[in-house]
């Protein structure tokens, strides 16, 4: 028998496993995907914090806090936080490939993100765009996750999701400070099309910024409206 007929037979098999919460394995009813509703909607709550230092705010509105609306302070929606019960879910994805973690992370993050446009406190935006990736990175992990996301993203929300941006190689941003993170990032990225007037950038997780940042430089001068949607933020102070 050759690889790929006990690859399909594999395939066969895991997927008639039973299905269980990826939290509390719990069985999941036809409905559910990846995370039960109780685990679900745990997640949901959050506390009320600036959505671009992450620091305590009295009231929400506004999403921003007066020093980050002062200093034009980069707007992130994320989904849940990077070291919470559920985060680590974010690594399993982008790591080890288990698209299980996929659809309930999204979920999470377009709740979110549809609250916030019903309110009136964030507006739409015309498309989004995923952080790109290098080709090392794409044959190294066999994918860019980021733009798994925003598909999926644009499934749910009803936008178009555009390639906006290339990137070259770059060595890892594990472990660098911010100002070392943007250096790094220097020439990295360039633009492939004009941007649309609002636009938000996709990526896995944010840590100071510094990717979405130098994303943003780039597009900023078409573009009235920038957000950054993520699945996770991590608690890191930017």
């Amino acid at each position: 028998m050759n690889f790929s007929y006990w690859r399909k037979k594999l395939v066969v098999w895991l997927g008639s496993l039973p299905k269980r919460c990826l939290l509390c394995q719990h069985w999941l009813s036809a409905h559910e995907h990846g995370i039960c509703d109780y685990c679900f909607s745990e997640q949901l709550t959050s506390t009320q914090r600036c959505l671009g230092c992450f620091q305590p705010l009295a009231l929400q509105p506004p999403l921003l806090c007066s020093v980050c609306r002062r200093n034009k302070q980069l707007l992130v929606v994320h989904g849940v936080l990077f070291h919470s019960q559920v985060g680590f879910g974010v690594a399993a994805f982008k790591r080890y490939g288990q698209f299980a973690w996929l659809m309930p992370l999204c979920r999470i993050l377009a709740l979110r993100l549809r609250s916030l446009w019903q309110s009136g406190l964030l507006p739409m935006v015309d498309a989004i765009a995923p952080v790109p990736a290098s080709h090392f990175a794409l044959k190294k992990r066999g994918f860019n996750q980021s733009k798994v996301i925003a598909l999926t993203l644009g499934h749910m929300l009803g936008l178009p999701v555009v390639d906006l941006f290339q990137a070259k190689f770059k060595r890892s941003q594990q472990g660098l400070t911010r100002s070392q993170r943007l250096t790094n990032l220097k020439g990295v990225f360039s633009q492939q099309k004009t941007a649309p007037q609002r636009l938000a950038i996709v990526d896995d997780v944010v840590t100071t910024g510094a990717t979405a940042q130098s994303l943003v430089q780039l597009v900023e001068k078409d573009c009235e409206e920038i957000q950054v949607w993520v699945l996770a933020r991590t608690q890191t102070q930017s």
